[in-house]
């Protein structure tokens, strides 16, 4: 991971095997720019953690409305709810357009959310061996995000409100922030992840990449991990169940 510029991070950072973040410039992390005491919030670990299961199909399902080559995207003034984008469209949305409800993106495709345009609900992607250049999700140029709370209480919405804590679910995708974008939302997971610019967020969640790429951060970027508010169950990534012995609830059938 690189760590540059005015980056900031509000906690702590985590790498894994033979993992390393690189620091440069004057970030800020876990409260200090001391690059000596910046150590103290860096963790390795040795074992590689359980990449986290996602299930996409319930959330793709919810994306009804097909964007594709012949759609216009960036006009002004241009509202889309629950999308599908179809593959190699490569779509730039723009000039103030808002994307409500659920956003689902096939593989491959290069999408641009740039010019002001707003994002109430979740974006998801679908996960293909494709290679990753041919797989990127752009945020910039003052585009804003903002959960599934935010959308309103119309049926069309009804399903997707139920998704919460999750902003990004993007397996098989490089996702890049730059350029005053600005977020308050859930969970942004990603195979490649790469904040620069002007980037800031506060994330009600936590931020995971789900792939052996880089993460970057670079710039005047700040980021501000929420847990206290955080959904404990995010959608689209499968709960884990742990069953444990109750030795006093036992009991022995007695044949009679």
């Amino acid at each position: 991971a690189t760590l540059s510029g005015g980056a900031v991070i509000a906690g702590d950072l985590t790498v894994v095997g033979d993992s390393y973040i690189a620091i440069s410039g004057s970030p800020s992390l876990g409260g200090t720019t001391d690059p000596e005491l910046m150590g103290q919030h860096i963790h390795s670990l040795s074992a590689t953690p359980q990449v986290p299961t996602v299930d996409l199909e319930p959330l793709a399902a919810l994306a009804t409305n097909v964007v594709d080559s012949s759609t216009s995207t960036s006009s002004p003034g241009l509202t889309f709810s629950n999308i599908r984008i179809a593959s190699s469209t490569n779509p730039t949305f723009g000039s103030d357009v808002v994307i409500n409800g659920m956003t689902y993106v096939e593989a491959p495709n290069i999408v641009s959310f740039a010019g002001k345009t707003t994002i109430n609900g979740m974006v998801v992607t679908e996960d293909s061996d494709n290679p990753i250049e041919s797989c990127q999700l752009s945020f910039s140029a003052q585009v804003e995000a903002y959960g599934v709370e935010t959308l309103p209480d119309i049926p069309e919405f009804d399903q997707v409100r139920q998704e919460t804590g999750t902003f990004i679910l993007a397996p098989g995708f490089a996702v890049t922030f730059s350029g005053q974008f600005s977020a308050i939302s859930g969970t942004i997971a990603a195979d490649q992840l790469t904040f620069t610019g002007q980037a800031e967020g506060i994330v009600k969640g936590a931020v995971i990449g789900l792939g052996d790429y880089p993460t970057s951060l670079d710039g005047i970027v700040e980021i501000r991990v929420d847990r206290l508010n955080a959904y404990p169950d995010p959608a689209g990534f499968v709960k884990t169940i742990a069953l444990e012995v109750d030795p006093a609830s036992y009991r022995e059938l007695v044949g009679g």
